[in-house]
């Protein structure tokens, strides 16, 4: 709210109104305080209005085993500070936004707390919202994303080990808490292996 007063009778306050008339842009506020002994003290204050909504990114969903993954342009106006991704069950339904705090990052998965995973063919709806330094909003057009399905693939990384190599093998595409055992020589108790991320 913008109240600066002028007199003890409140005579220069500048109505919300007021401030609603003035156009976008730059402006300088004087204010100065004098008591009933004529001591003064003033001050300078720079203030922008701004009310123009920023322009909106340009969202998609991917749809990737067990989640849908989500991506967007960036919003062309320079004073944009972050962003909202919301999502809703249905195009014309009640959003609920996924973030606690503005994203800076322009990607998201979803669902994206760990819990990892929702049935393959599930659907969403989700938004973007650009948001400027003023608080101003710039939204996208729901989008729909559904989980992709689960495809799992395991592939020999050096197909043609020599004698004292080590055997990789990498393995995408398994369910959150699903496991892959590996047996040599028709042996019943699987070795022992390390293992790294392949995505």
């Amino acid at each position: 709210t913008f109240e600066p007063y002028r007199g003890g009778d409140n005579s220069g306050r500048i109505s919300e109104d007021e401030f609603a008339t003035l156009s976008d842009g730059a402006y300088t506020l004087f204010a100065t305080a004098t008591d009933f002994f004529d001591n003064s003290s003033s001050m300078t204050l720079h203030f922008i209005k701004d009310s123009i909504a920023p322009q909106a990114p340009v969202l998609t969903a991917s749809s990737i085993p067990g989640q849908i993954d989500l991506r967007w342009t960036a919003s062309a106006d320079e004073d944009v500070v972050g962003y909202n991704i919301l999502y809703s069950e249905s195009e014309d339904g009640t959003f609920s936004s996924l973030n606690y705090s503005l994203l800076t990052e322009r990607s998201f998965t979803y669902p994206n707390n760990g819990s990892g995973y929702i049935e393959p063919g599930a659907a969403y709806w989700f938004k973007v919202q650009a948001v400027d330094r003023a608080g101003n909003i710039g939204e996208t057009e729901p989008v729909k994303g559904t989980a992709g399905k689960y495809n799992p693939k395991i592939r020999l990384i050096n197909e043609n080990p020599r004698l004292g190599d080590n055997i990789q093998i990498a393995f995408s595409g398994f369910k959150s808490g699903e496991y892959v055992y590996f047996y040599l020589d028709r042996n019943e108790e699987p070795f022992t292996y390390g293992y790294s991320y392949d995505a």
